[in-house]
């Protein structure tokens, strides 16, 4: 996340196997995480990354309203596949609108 020029670290890990995949708790949860940081906590930009192989994610990020910025060749290191390349999507606060 990006806050009055400055980039701070916020991870939300991946929660692939678990029980409650594609139920949509995902979503919401991330939802209010993007929520509290670009209204609460005034945050000017968050910063997502994700492989392509995960459309999940992928499409998380689009519905969340993220707009694809570039891919970052070897950005990831799998522990199976090695080195792969990240998709980063960015998703900036808006003065106007109340994210929801």
């Amino acid at each position: 996340m990006k806050r009055n020029g400055k980039r701070y670290p916020c991870m939300i890990p991946n929660t692939n196997g678990l029980l409650n995949q594609l139920k949509g708790y995902g979503y919401e949860a991330v939802k209010a995480v993007c929520d509290c940081l670009l209204n609460t906590l005034r945050t000017d930009m968050l910063i997502a990354g994700a492989i392509e192989k995960n459309t999940v994610s992928l499409h998380m990020l689009q519905k969340l309203g993220f707009s694809f910025e570039g891919t970052r060749t070897k950005g990831f290191y799998h522990p199976v596949d090695g080195p792969i390349d990240l998709l980063y999507y960015v998703l900036e606060r808006k003065e106007e609108t109340i994210y929801d």
